[in-house]
C-alpha cells in the first residue's frame, strides 16, 4: 500500500522501498531538488506517523522503518501500540526486550526517553493456545512497564487464572478488560478495590469459575463503568448483583447483555419503589432470559434505548411489548418469542415508530399480508429478518413493492425468486452470512438469472 501525498514534498514513496539497502531508502528519502534544507523537506514526525497509521499491512510499516531515522521514530509507536503475541515464545522475548530495557539498552533513539514496552496500548494475548512454562513470570516482568495499556483482551483464555491476572488488573489506565470463557478464573480477580479506577468495559461473559459477584461490584473501584456483559454466567447471586450494577452504573451504562440468564435473571432484580432511570443506555440484550417478563421492562426508564433484544423471552407478553415507552429505538429483535399476531404486530408499528432492523425469526403466527402492511407502515424500515418458512417469490414481490425504502431481507435458507429481478436479489442478504455455501447460492441465483433473461 502506498502511502499517498508524500512525493510532493520529496520524500519517496513506500512502495518503492522494498528491495533497497537502508543507505540507499535514506539517499532516496529527499529530492535533489529544489535546493532546500533537509529540514525544510521532511515532514514533521507527528505528520509522518498519522499517515502511516492509515496503513493496515504491517511489512508496509517495517518497511517504513528503514527510510531514515526520522520515519523510524514515527513508525515505532504505531508498531508497539498493539501487541499480539503468537506463542510463549513471542511473549517470553518481550519480556526479555522489557529486562534489556532496565538495564539501559533497548531505548529508542532520537532523544526517547521511554522504553518501547511503553507504549502498549493494547494487549491481545487470545492466540495464545497453551504455555510451556508460567506465563506469570513473563506478565510480571511485561505489564509493571507498560504504563499506558489501556485495552487487555484475554477471551477464551483457558490458561488464565486468578494468580495470572494480578500483574494485569494493577494496569492504572486499563479501560478494556476482556476476559469471557476464561473458565478458571473466580470472582477474587476482583478483590482490589482500588484497581479499575478507569475501567469503562469488562466482559465477564461464559466465566464458569465465578460463583457470587454482588459484594465485588459493590467495593469495584471504578466509578463510569459503560458497558458489562454478564452472559451466561451461573452465579448465585444473579438478582443481586444486577440490582449493584444498574445502582451504581445508572447513569454511565451504555450497554448491557444478559444473554443465557434463563432462570438465573427474574424480575426481582429489576424490583425498585420508583421506576430506574437510565439515561444513556442504547443497548439491552435479553436473549432467552426466559423469567423476564414485561414488568421488569416496565421499571425501567429507557430514554435512549436504540437495541433491544428479547428472543426467547417467553414471559413477556406481545401486548406488554407494545405498551413499553421506548421512543428512540431503532432496532428489535422477538425471534421465536413473545408469539406475535398480526394485530400485535401492528401494534407495534404506533409503539416504536422509528424502527429501522425487525427480527422475526420464528414468528410463525404470521401472515404475508400482516407483515407487508406493518412493514409498510414503518418509515425508515431498512432490515427485515424473516423466518424461513414465509417468504417466497411472490412475496418477495409484494414486499419489495410495498416497501421501496427497505435494503436488506434476510432467511435462514435460500429464496426462491423469479427470473428477471435483478434488483431484488441483489438486496437480498442472508442475514449477514458470509459462508461458501451462501457465496455459491447467490452466484448460482445470479447466473439462472441471465440464462433466464438470454431465453426470454
Amino acid at each position: 500500500m502506498v502511502v499517498s501525498g508524500l512525493c510532493q514534498h520529496g520524500v519517496m514513496t513506500i512502495s518503492r522501498l522494498h528491495g533497497r539497502s537502508r543507505k540507499f531508502a535514506a539517499m532516496m528519502a529527499v529530492a535533489p531538488s529544489p535546493p532546500r534544507s533537509r529540514s525544510a523537506v521532511l515532514l514533521p514526525a507527528e505528520l509522518i506517523t498519522k499517515i502511516i497509521s492509515f496503513t493496515d499491512a504491517p511489512p508496509t510499516r517495517y518497511v517504513c522503518l528503514q527510510v531514515s531515522r526520522l520515519w523510524y521514530r514515527a513508525t515505532v509507536p504505531i508498531l508497539w501500540r498493539s501487541i499480539a503475541p503468537r506463542s510463549f515464545l513471542a511473549l517470553e522475548r518481550i519480556a526479555d526486550h522489557v529486562a534489556t530495557s532496565e538495564k539501559g539498552g533497548g531505548r529508542l533513539f532520537l532523544d526517547f526517553s521511554q522504553t518501547l514496552i511503553s507504549l502498549m496500548e493494547r494487549l491481545d494475548l487470545t492466540r495464545i493456545v497453551r504455555f510451556d512454562a508460567d506465563p506469570y513470570n513473563a506478565l510480571a516482568r511485561i505489564l509493571p512497564q507498560a504504563t499506558n495499556l489501556k485495552e487487555a483482551n484475554l477471551a477464551n483464555c483457558l490458561w488464565l487464572t486468578d494468580r495470572i491476572a494480578l500483574p494485569l488488573i494493577a494496569c492504572p489506565h486499563l479501560r478494556i478488560l476482556d476476559v469471557h470463557g476464561c473458565a478458571s478464573l473466580t470472582e477474587r480477580m476482583l478483590d482490589a478495590p482500588e484497581l479499575f479506577q478507569n475501567l469503562e468495559t469488562l466482559n465477564i461473559g461464559y466465566c464458569s469459575g465465578m460463583t457470587r459477584l454482588a459484594a465485588k461490584l459493590e467495593t469495584l473501584g471504578c466509578k463510569a463503568l459503560k458497558h458489562i456483559d454478564m452472559r451466561s454466567l451461573k452465579i448465585e447471586d444473579m438478582d443481586a448483583s444486577l440490582r449493584v450494577v444498574l445502582r451504581r452504573w445508572s447513569h454511565s451504562l451504555l450497554s448491557l447483555s444478559l444473554e443465557g440468564l434463563a432462570r438465573d435473571v427474574t424480575d426481582g432484580a429489576f424490583h425498585s419503589v420508583t421506576p430506574i432511570l437510565l439515561p444513556a443506555l442504547e443497548r439491552l440484550d435479553l436473549r432467552l432470559c426466559s423469567s423476564v417478563s414485561e414488568a421488569a421492562l416496565h421499571n425501567l426508564e429507557l430514554p435512549t434505548l436504540l437495541h433491544l433484544s428479547i428472543p426467547g423471552c417467553k414471559s413477556i407478553a406481545p401486548e406488554g411489548l407494545s405498551s413499553l415507552s421506548l421512543p428512540n429505538l431503532i432496532a428489535l429483535d422477538v425471534s421465536f418469542s413473545p408469539i406475535l399476531s398480526d394485530e400485535s404486530l401492528l401494534a407495534l408499528t404506533i409503539a416504536f415508530p422509528r424502527l429501522e432492523s425487525l427480527t422475526l425469526h420464528g414468528q410463525t403466527g404470521l401472515t404475508t399480508a400482516g407483515i407487508i402492511l406493518a412493514a409498510a407502515a414503518w418509515p425508515r424500515l431498512e432490515t427485515l429478518i424473516l423466518t424461513s418458512q414465509w417468504m417466497g417469490s411472490a412475496q418477495a414481490v409484494q414486499l419489495f413493492e410495498a416497501c421501496p425504502r427497505l435494503r436488506d431481507v434476510g432467511q435462514e435458507s435460500p429464496l426462491a425468486l423469479p427470473c428477471p429481478l435483478h434488483e431484488v436479489a441483489r438486496r437480498v442478504d442472508l442475514a449477514g452470512r458470509n459462508t461458501r455455501r451462501e457465496r455459491n447460492w447467490r452466484k448460482d441465483l445470479l447466473a439462472e438469472l441471465e440464462v433466464a433473461e438470454c431465453g426470454t
